[in-house]
């Protein structure tokens, strides 16, 4: 096996972007959080790189309508998908779920030998990813 050949094999695997995870679940399907981020922290900033398959819980913007927002890495470590489950405060902007609730998944593009990530468009919870998030979900039905 070449140098290239074995790079490709087995580097280059496991540095691109792929959006597949095997994000661990309970046994009602809610997604187990890998690590959460305590409520002092005023604005957490989403790493766009992580632990492959984690999950990353965090809270929204402080005060009384408070929400947890979760980041996906894919099997590279990756952001693959992000699921906010509140509107951020802004209803007009984020007119999904009962709550504002959306999900955001992430396309990578290769620039200049780096990749580079950006959100798409975001979008109306599926049914899988809801009841990935369905703790997040039920803090947010409590603060009403």
């Amino acid at each position: 096996m070449t140098y290239e050949e074995w790079y490709n094999k087995y580097i280059e695997s496991t540095i691109i972007p792929t959006g597949n995870a095997n994000w661990k679940t309970n046994e009602q399907g809610y997604v187990i959080v890998t690590k959460q981020i305590p409520k002092i922290i005023k604005h957490y900033r989403t790493a766009t790189h992580a632990e492959p398959n984690s999950v990353v819980m965090h809270y929204g913007k402080p005060g009384p309508h408070e929400q947890m927002d979760y980041d996906f890495y894919d099997e590279n470590g990756y952001l693959a998908m992000q699921i906010h489950c509140g509107n951020h405060l802004m209803p007009k902007k984020h007119k999904f779920g009962e709550f504002g609730e959306h999900a955001a998944h992430w396309e990578w593009t290769q620039k200049e030998g780096k990749w580079k990530g950006h959100p798409l468009p975001n979008t109306e919870l599926t049914e899988k990813e809801r009841r990935l998030v369905h703790d997040g979900i039920e803090f947010k039905r409590t603060q009403r």
